[in-house]
């Protein structure tokens, strides 16, 4: 490589430098020209030609209208046009490619997921979906004496899980405690144990796998009202708090509101792990009398609460061990429930109402809202155990 771009290629192991001084496509350096080369071929595509597509390293693919086809020279053949249009580029520009992976239809493999553009959906094989509860099963088989695998094994199970999370996003909590057992480990071949707490989890994600239906990839991200209703979707919003005495959540639409003590004896006692409770109870609640309701159709849950580590939680579903099994509840309810959830942040100024019931000051919130109704609630119990070990 040339040598300002080895400055690009500098690894750190185990504190000391090294310099990747070579150029192979599947090694840091090649990557990174092709990186910058195929967004060049992009930008052209879309600016110069106006093509709309996707791109994934070297594989590129779009949607197209099935009457919009046009025929194709150099493949002799009809083509979805866009498509077309995409070859004709590569064509002028001389980007080589094979005929034989020019596919369309109304199903495609997509990186290794099934992609179907019209159900608006994508998930994977079904032998790669049999084979990676294979793995799982394999993987916490414990009819062996030896409940250990080495580190290099737990890593190449951890990567083999995120590639499916790709369409089963939900699973992500399976791996909590697992991901906290190797943290700050590097000896490859150093077996690790594995504990309850991993297996637990693990069977958990294996049986999400087998029951989750296809993942809404391309489902609209705009949680705007108007926009819900336009949809046809029926979309509800509760703001969250915990206090230092009481946990409390209300729906402004339907002036509700729920209040409970802090729990006795919880997992933790730091506030963060009150806050996601208070979610985590919102969820349950909507997906338990709402969502399952034919008659009210509940779509979506938008929940609001001023915590910013609860919102990134939720967002990211990732927590450490201890916090895990609040996702995981939410997560049940929210599949048994079919209930789109999403967590954002907001200010503890527009989070009044929720605030001053978690503080047990009912007077203010009936101030604040005359037509206003408390009623009392319990968590979902599922959550106040003690963790696995």
């Amino acid at each position: 490589m040339h040598k300002r771009w080895q400055i690009k290629q500098i690894h750190t192991i185990e504190g000391e430098r090294y310099v990747d001084r070579c150029n192979n496509f599947g090694g840091k350096g090649g990557y990174g020209i092709w990186s910058a080369f195929m967004s060049l071929v992009v930008w052209i595509g879309w600016n110069i030609f106006l093509i709309q597509f996707f791109v994934y390293v070297d594989d590129n693919f779009g949607f197209e209208r099935a009457e919009a086809v046009t025929f194709h020279a150099r493949l002799n053949r009809r083509l979805p046009s866009q498509q077309a249009r995409l070859l004709d580029l590569w064509d002028n520009i001389g980007l080589p490619y094979e005929d034989r992976k020019q596919e369309h239809g109304l199903i495609l493999h997509v990186i290794g997921f099934i992609v179907d553009p019209n159900a608006m959906t994508v998930t994977i094989p079904d032998d790669a979906h049999a084979k990676f509860l294979s793995s799982i099963s394999d993987f916490i088989n414990t009819s062996s004496s030896d409940r250990r695998h080495t580190l290099r094994e737990f890593q190449s199970f951890a990567g083999y899980a995120n590639w499916v999370f790709n369409v089963y996003p939900l699973g992500r909590p399976g791996l909590s405690t697992l991901y906290s057992k190797i943290a700050g480990k590097t000896r490859a071949n150093a077996r690790i144990y594995l504990n309850s707490a991993i297996i637990h989890e693990l069977s958990w994600l294996s049986n999400y796998i087998t029951t989750a239906p296809p993942v809404r990839i391309f489902a609209a991200t705009s949680w705007d009202p108007i926009e819900a209703r336009s949809a046809g979707l029926r979309q509800l919003e509760v703001f969250t708090d915990a206090s230092s005495i009481a946990l409390a959540y209300y729906f402004p639409s339907l002036s509700l509101a729920y209040h409970t003590p802090l729990p006795a004896n919880p997992p933790s006692d730091t506030i963060f792990w009150f806050e996601a409770l208070a979610v985590c109870s919102a969820i349950h609640h909507a997906a338990n009398v709402w969502a399952r309701d034919f008659s009210l159709k509940l779509d979506r849950l938008l929940v609001s609460t001023d915590n910013m580590n609860t919102v990134h939680m939720f967002d990211s579903l990732h927590a450490k061990p201890s916090y895990n099994p609040l996702l995981v509840s939410s997560i049940d309810a929210r599949i048994q429930s079919s209930l789109d959830v999403r967590v954002r942040h907001v200010s503890g100024e527009n989070n009044t109402i929720t605030d001053a019931v978690s503080r047990g000051k009912f007077s203010q919130a009936y101030r604040l809202v005359p037509n206003l109704t408390i009623h009392s609630f319990t968590p979902p119990r599922d959550v106040l155990g003690a963790p696995l070990q």
